[in-house]
């Protein structure tokens, strides 16, 4: 391993730290959080939000890795892992439940963040954190 792709393999700390604050959140009980929603189905929005977060955090990793092809199917199936696995958590947390609809809305979030750096890419101009 030359020393470069052992400071890229740092820049996975980002998405780790991501998803430990998000698993945090969703381990709490509902009304542990002082938000209310400003408008029906923020929730959802969140989500998307949240998880195009999650993806743009393993930029930083595949910009060092070159093709985002060679990148973005791994960063794209590990957000969309763990949105799975994160709905499936909720079924251990009290008051909790899983619900497809976060589930699609993590998934557009998703789909939202590869496009945003599959345009930047296409235009030559490197896709960083927004």
């Amino acid at each position: 391993m030359s020393p470069s792709s052992g400071r890229r393999t740092w820049w996975l700390l980002l998405p780790i730290m991501w998803m430990t604050g998000l698993y945090a959140l969703s381990s709490m009980r509902p009304g542990t959080l002082p938000v209310t929603a400003p408008f029906p189905h923020f929730d959802k929005v969140a989500h998307a939000g949240v998880y195009f977060g999650l993806f743009m955090m393993f930029v930083p990793w595949g910009l060092g890795r070159g093709n985002p092809r060679e990148w973005m199917p791994f960063a794209g199936g590990s957000a969309l892992g763990f949105a799975l696995a994160d709905e499936a958590h909720q079924f251990l947390v009290p008051g909790r439940e899983p619900d497809w609809g976060d589930l699609a809305a993590d998934a557009v979030g998703i789909c939202l963040a590869v496009a945003v750096c599959a345009f930047g890419w296409s235009r030559r101009i490197r896709c960083r954190i927004l």
